[in-house]
């Protein structure tokens, strides 16, 4: 039975992320992710909804439709660089040192376990020659049951360790969805649509990343991931 099997535990990074209403607009309590976009375009699509396409003059479908609601006259749209927030702001740089730092630890006493319990079982493998079948079916039960101790400890030590960084995380995206949304009620923007979904921009005021780098440094510039006892 191999203890070489991996957990992975790393930081999971939003591509893209919506705020609509950004001023004035009602909290919902969540950061909105990818799976919370029902709808909306898709990585290297369009955002921007287009008029059908013309028909023939006369034709009762020629007349433009009225613009949806949402993207009234006085609708305006600031943008963010979601990833380079959730990756370059300080927060972000201590989570990940953090993170970096219990993998090491965890891989390090991960091949320490899978040495001792290789020893183990040379040894019980030259048992054989020379025990009893009585004491030898012992011995195996009990080098099954260390292994089997050994994957269920390791395998709780991961669980906790995600859960520990998930709290950072969710730490970080709160802090960061109430300065996004304070930077932009202060522009007077109704929607902050993530980088992502911009395929085209000519207006470089609209973007707010740097604001929103500036002032969540400011508000979370460090995450202290509270880590479980081993």
């Amino acid at each position: 039975m191999s203890l070489r099997g991996w957990i992975r535990i790393g930081p999971a990074l939003i591509a893209g992320m919506i705020w609509a209403g950004a001023a004035g607009a009602q909290d919902t309590g969540g950061l909105p992710g990818t799976g919370g976009l029902s709808g909306q375009a898709e990585p290297g699509q369009d955002p921007v909804v287009l008029p059908p396409a013309s028909t023939a003059p006369g034709s009762p479908s020629a007349t433009p439709a009225a613009p949806p609601a949402a993207w009234s006259a006085g609708t305006r749209l600031v943008v963010v660089n979601v990833k380079m927030l959730l990756e370059e702001s300080r927060a972000a740089r201590s989570l990940q040192q953090q993170l970096d730092a219990q993998k090491e630890t965890l891989a390090r006493d991960m091949n320490a376990q899978q040495d001792r319990l290789s020893a183990a079982e040379q040894e019980l493998a030259n048992l054989r020659k020379t025990a009893s079948p009585e004491e030898f079916d012992r011995r195996r039960s009990e080098f099954e049951r260390e292994v089997m101790a050994t994957s269920r400890a390791t395998q709780d030590r991961t669980r906790r360790l995600d859960a520990a960084f998930n709290q950072g995380r969710n730490q970080l995206l709160e802090a960061l969805r109430d300065v996004v949304a304070q930077v932009a009620g202060e522009r007077g923007a109704t929607v902050v649509i993530s980088s992502q979904f911009v395929l085209y921009q000519t207006d470089r005021s609209v973007d707010i990343t740097d604001a929103v780098m500036q002032r969540l440094n400011a508000k979370l510039p460090t995450i202290t991931v509270h880590l479980p006892q081993q």
